[in-house]
């Protein structure tokens, strides 16, 4: 990371402008990953990448071709109006998810309900909600002050 800046700028420029997640579709807030794209990509090949790793040209082959692949069947299916089903919306918003999502929310209820609501507990002192047990004073402040603390490691890591 220390070199990254005068060693690679370009990769530099792209991380500084955050540019650290993949994109596969048009909807919204599902970017997921390098990592983790690379994953999915393996994933869809059923036999897996057995050997590619020792095989740079196979490597390089591959993932060369793959990009190519996946522009012309897109063309393709553009052709026969083939995109015209294609899901618009994140999968968590459909009906059948808002409708489960609102019986856990229901559930969540009930327990808050049955066991106390653990924000109407008397006193100023820290505790925990499902045990009740008071937290140690000398813990409470690393507690409040978790948020801030770790922003602080975060811009002293980036400032590396």
């Amino acid at each position: 990371m220390h070199d990254l800046k005068t060693n690679h700028p370009e990769t530099w420029r792209e991380l500084q402008a955050g540019n650290i997640a993949v994109t596969k579709n048009d909807i919204p807030f599902v970017s997921i990953g390098a990592d983790h794209a690379c994953e999915h990509l393996n994933k869809l090949i059923h036999s897996g990448l057995v050997g590619i790793s020792n095989n740079a040209s196979a490597r390089q082959r591959f993932f060369t071709v793959t990009p190519e692949l996946s522009c012309l069947a897109k063309e393709f299916k553009s052709q026969f109006d083939l995109e015209s089903d294609k899901i618009t919306v994140h999968h968590d918003l459909g009906p059948s998810t808002v409708k489960k999502d609102h019986r856990v929310i229901d559930k969540i209820k009930a327990a808050i309900l049955t066991h106390g609501n653990p924000f109407a507990a008397e006193g100023h002192k820290l505790h925990n909600v499902i045990t009740r047990a008071y937290i140690p004073d000398e813990y409470v402040p690393v507690i409040l002050n978790a948020d801030v603390t770790g922003q602080k490691l975060y811009e002293k890591y980036v400032s590396e």
